[in-house]
């Protein structure tokens, strides 16, 4: 019998995420013996319990947190409203997770049948970096992951364009081979795709698991995010595919702080870093002023002048759930 013990990171900016429908999927999936690490990262700073966690007897240790302090979101951020900024927000993740074994998942999914046990092959083996599809529940209908459509048994070695949707599951150490997933890519996203090429370029190989499957709810949302994108230009002369550009053939990331050294620090009861204030932060795309990102013309000689406040950062909440 093959028990786990992993930590899942849950990454959420959502209005209602729907904790408790994870929950409900470890409890029906997990066995007696399993002991399992919830890392809750809730960009609206949250705890669990008012986002849907109950306890559960296989998660044995829950931590709630917010992003890290980020210029892109957050009460630390230097832009003027929050942004899209999932590569910080799993790398807070990274950080903060205490087993060797780790897997990503979405707010508001649903677990299918086959899930854990997927998990529990894969940390086992630990021959590959594993990602399952997401089919998404939309108010058009339902949208099928097209990877199903393509290897619908599954595939292996299917190259790291394949390790997106929010669903893969790889040892710790791996991750810091890479250092974690390029921060570069927020506000605008594709930080899983660029993450997979980069385990990839190390010579990590990426197996898509058909089994490992979630049920993605989108239902009911005007836009898909709570936080927006921020891309410039028209296709091809646009951020998105500078990220493919810049990032696809690299082998550890170049604007993602040192998480070893964060991990280090956190583990010394220390805060994460704060980004400073008064920095002159540039975007890497074009060289323009990431502090005028999202300002209005009122609101930029605001700034000129000094006005603005920068609030305290979230704390982590550690909890050992008996």
């Amino acid at each position: 019998m093959i028990n786990v013990k992993i930590t899942i990171a849950y990454i959420t900016a959502r209005e209602e995420p729907h904790l408790e429908w994870l929950c409900d999927g470890i409890e029906q999936q997990a066995r007696s013996s399993d002991k399992i690490e919830l890392i809750v990262v809730d960009a609206l700073g949250r705890p669990a319990s008012a986002i849907g966690f109950r306890e559960i007897k296989p998660v044995k240790k829950l931590v709630e947190t917010r992003p890290k302090p980020s210029i892109w979101q957050g009460a630390h951020r230097i832009t003027a409203h929050d942004f899209f900024a999932n590569a910080n927000a799993r790398n807070t993740a990274i950080v903060l997770c205490s087993t060797d074994y780790i897997c990503f998942l979405d707010d508001r999914c649903r677990l299918d049948p086959g899930w854990l046990d997927q998990i529990r092959l894969g940390e086992k083996k630990r021959k590959s970096v594993i990602c399952g599809p997401c089919d998404k529940y939309e108010d058009s209908g339902i949208s099928v992951d097209h990877r199903r459509q393509h290897a619908p048994q599954g595939k292996q070695n299917c190259g790291g364009g394949w390790c997106y949707g929010g669903n893969f599951a790889l040892p710790l150490k791996w991750l810091f081979e890479v250092n974690g997933c390029e921060e570069g890519c927020d506000p605008v996203g594709l930080e899983d795709c660029v993450l997979g090429h980069m385990l990839e370029n190390v010579g990590r190989r990426i197996d898509f698991v058909a089994e490992m499957s979630v049920q993605l709810d989108r239902r009911g949302f005007v836009h898909p995010l709570n936080f927006p994108r921020h891309d410039k230009g028209p296709s091809p002369d646009d951020k998105s595919h500078a990220i493919q550009d810049r990032f696809f053939p690299r082998k550890r990331t170049e604007f993602t702080p040192e998480l070893k050294k964060l991990r280090r620090q956190i583990s010394k009861n220390k805060l994460f870093p704060i980004p400073d204030p008064y920095g002159d932060y540039r975007d890497w795309y074009d060289g323009s002023s990431i502090r005028g990102v999202g300002l209005t013309s009122e609101e930029r000689i605001s700034r000129a002048r000094g006005v603005g406040e920068f609030g305290i950062s979230g704390q982590i909440r550690n909890k050992e759930v008996p």
